[in-house]
């Protein structure tokens, strides 16, 4: 199994510079270093790892907490480690506007984890 992580990390790095964010700032707020620690293991999917950091970053209580550099490093993680995703705009629209309403419903880390494994092969 990979350990996504380290790319997981380069991808919410420079997200935060494209954000023009504060990179420490950003990762103490959302607490990243313990996403990257302790939530995601060696081991776990990439289709895990998406899930659990959508769930860590941005999501307060199933909802969504207006944390767009996280969501953006999601996808932009997803699109390098899964063999597919939605291709074209419509699909890609789909997808964006699927996790958008699960996460105005509010919803469970299993939720999020569905749509990653609907989504992304």
């Amino acid at each position: 199994m990979l350990d996504h992580r380290l790319r997981l990390k380069e991808i919410i790095a420079e997200a935060i510079c494209e954000g023009a964010a504060s990179e420490g700032q950003f990762r103490r707020k959302y607490g990243v270093d313990e996403l990257l620690t302790a939530i995601i293991v060696a081991g776990d999917s990439c289709h895990e790892v998406a899930a659990k950091t959508i769930s860590h970053l941005c999501s307060d209580d199933g909802h969504f907490n207006g944390n767009t550099i996280g969501l953006k490093s999601v996808f932009r993680f997803l699109e390098e480690a899964t063999d597919g995703g939605p291709t074209g705009i419509n699909d890609i629209r789909a997808c964006h506007l699927d996790l958008r309403n699960k996460m105005r419903a509010g919803c469970t880390h299993a939720a999020i984890q569905q749509w990653v494994a609907h989504w992304y092969r």
